[in-house]
């Protein structure tokens, strides 16, 4: 884009490559010596915000950041007191921090300007979701003479959802069907199954508590200085956007009121105003968040 012959990199997406001290912000040298990577051949870490050329007539070209910072400058109106949970494929949990902490079962990741992320990420969010649809679809297809395959259930979920509570004992599911990031053989499981709770509608919410509760434990193994901190939540991605009874379910399981944001495409929108921080138009990440917007989450 800028027709640089030599490539540079920013912190966040330097992290992702690996063999990065996030503390110090660089690359770990004993590391690269210790596995053969000459530091020449990793690109050059510049300031988040460095201008690293222009693209056509005089446009500014600015560092590209991590895609989950990206998300968070572009869902969060306050940094320090908001909890963004991303539910797509996968689900994500993400706490800024002003400084260093290590925490195990969480990842540190820089953030662009100063400090840091504390993410918890599961291999599934949505994804679970959408496995319980297609056993409810698999059942209708081997016990139904329609012939081919089913269509999609999620709106005649919602409408199960949308009656009261079912009656009878909770199920609990632990929603660790796709392994863990330290255990990918783990796997989950769905338990307190009785003759008055084995119904659809048991299952489904067990389904989205088990999301939350998955989630929300990365929470609770916060430090306390951090967790007192926090108000409210956001919400992203389609797997929240798009599942009213999720996000009433992680409000009521962090005690919280969600939020989310009134656009989509969170990412991008944060990209924007990294780039609008870096060219001078915004005056700090932390007022980029002031023209962020929400709607009601329910």
């Amino acid at each position: 884009m800028t027709g640089r012959s030599a490539p540079v990199i920013e912190a966040s997406n330097a992290a992702g490559l690996g063999l990065f001290d996030v503390r110090l912000g660089r690359f770990d040298e004993a590391a690269l010596r210790a596995v053969g990577i000459p530091q020449e051949l990793l690109p050059q870490v510049e300031p988040s915000i460095a201008k690293v050329g222009e693209y056509g007539p005089g446009i500014p070209v600015f560092n590209a950041i991590g895609d989950n910072q990206a998300s968070v400058l572009g869902s969060l109106k306050d940094l320090r007191s908001t909890l963004l949970l991303n539910v797509g494929t996968g689900g994500q949990l993400s706490v800024y921090s002003e400084r260093f902490a290590a925490v195990p079962g969480l990842e540190t990741r820089p953030f662009p300007g100063g400090g840091y992320l504390l993410v918890g990420a599961t291999l599934a969010g949505g994804k679970t979701y959408a496995m319980l649809e297609r056993f409810f679809r698999s059942v209708l297809e081997a016990f139904t003479d329609q012939a081919g395959p089913q269509p999609e259930l999620y709106e005649r979920m919602e409408a199960l959802l949308d009656q009261a509570c079912p009656p009878g004992d909770k199920l609990t599911v632990r929603t660790q069907f796709y392994g863990t990031r330290e255990n990918p053989d783990r796997r989950g499981a769905i338990e307190g199954i009785g003759p008055a709770n084995f119904t659809p509608e048991h299952l489904l919410a067990g389904f989205l508590e088990g999301m939350a509760d998955e989630l929300f434990g990365f929470f609770a193994g916060m430090p306390e200085s951090l967790r007192s901190g926090i108000r409210s939540l956001v919400g992203s991605g389609n797997g929240i956007r798009r599942n009213r009874h999720l996000r009433r379910i992680c409000s009521d399981r962090f005690g919280m009121p969600l939020f989310m944001p009134a656009f989509q495409e969170e990412a991008s929108v944060g990209a924007a105003l990294h780039a609008a921080v870096g060219a001078g138009l915004v005056n700090g990440y932390a007022a980029a968040g002031g023209l962020l917007s929400y709607e009601p989450s329910v």
